[in-house]
């Protein structure tokens, strides 16, 4: 078990799908630094040995979370906790900001070197521009605005020297079920709707691969760095070209084009049949963000750490771990 004296990162949200990639890419980077993971969901049997300590806890719990930071010398902190669920009401998201003032209180309050916390992509989405700078804020939906707050309470309450603000766009891979049983069982079904533009590109992260870029970002000594605000992506891709590269993994499936107009009118009709109980391929957010172009700056994050993926080898890793589970294998009929 590791000690007060013993160097260590900490990661909030450690048993979510980015957070326990993150701890994994940690814990092989440097075996030397212990990683401790927390997170509210119950561990399914204790961790403790030397490289890796995963501990259950709410951030928000501030004496839990204060002995954690008087048992460990935590160097690093990567803050990934956080209330991602789309279409919640507005209140549900209101424990993000909750959750990051309890954060920087605590590293407030100790000698925490670093602080990389994790926004979204969702504090600024207008279409065909990009912010004009790191606290240009045009949030959509709930979700973005509960970031925006919590961005400007590190922004208020910590020395700049100390955080990195870290925005991650949509990111999958394997062990994200939400991309499993939504995007891929369509396509493996042949329900997913796609609009035919070749010109509408999709912001995709491949998750080992913005593991590799936070990683980076995090090394370099913060007052070297150009901004103090990353977008985590691979660069931009076509949603066919995307398409195609699992269903060549699959050995099946299909993506049909469909006008844009068209499906942002069967975006509102799928928030209507949603808002009964009845499942529609696509809603309304879905259908906006397929046919309008979001760009987002990735210069910055490419320049301090470049990275790419292959996706014809991501694509076939992730299709593998999907059909790996009997039920979804069962649901596309394999």
């Amino acid at each position: 078990m590791a000690n007060r004296q013993t160097e260590a990162i900490l990661v909030t949200g450690g048993r979510g799908f980015i957070g326990r990639w993150l701890v994994r890419h940690l814990v092989e980077r440097d075996g030397r630094v212990t990683v401790i993971s927390v997170d509210k969901s119950p561990t399914s049997e204790a961790s403790a040995d030397a490289d890796h300590i995963e501990l259950e806890a709410d951030v928000r719990d501030r004496t839990k979370l204060r002995e954690i930071f008087e048992q460990f010398a935590i160097s690093t902190v990567f803050d990934l906790a956080s209330i991602t669920d789309v279409n919640l009401p507005r209140s549900e998201y209101l424990a993000n900001a909750e959750m990051t003032k309890s954060m920087v209180e605590c590293v407030s309050r100790v000698d925490v070197t670093k602080y990389i916390f994790y926004s979204s992509q969702f504090v600024f989405r207008k279409e065909g521009t990009l912010p004009a700078n790191d606290q240009d804020f045009y949030p959509i939906d709930d979700y973005g605005e509960s970031k925006i707050r919590s961005e400007q309470l590190i922004r208020s309450s910590l020395p700049e020297d100390r955080w990195l603000v870290l925005r991650p766009t949509y990111i999958w891979g394997e062990g994200n079920s939400r991309f499993r049983d939504g995007f891929l069982y369509r396509l493996a079904k042949g329900q997913l709707l796609v609009p035919p533009s070749g010109t509408l590109l999709r912001y995709y992260g491949y998750v080992a691969t913005i593991c590799r870029q936070t990683a980076a970002l995090a090394q370099r000594p913060f007052t070297e760095l150009p901004t103090r605000t990353f977008y985590l992506s691979d660069k931009p891709i076509n949603m066919r070209t995307f398409c195609e590269y699992f269903v060549s993994a699959f050995g099946k499936g299909r993506a049909w084009p469909v006008p844009s107009p068209v499906l942002r009118s069967l975006g509102r009709i799928g928030d209507c049949t949603e808002a009964f109980g009845i499942s529609f391929p696509i809603r309304g957010l879905q259908a906006d963000e397929m046919t309008r172009i979001y760009p987002i700056p990735l210069d910055p994050t490419f320049t301090v750490a470049p990275s790419s993926t292959n996706y014809q080898r991501a694509a076939a890793s992730v299709v593998t771990w999907a059909l790996s589970d009997p039920e979804f294998s069962r649901r596309i009929g394999r």
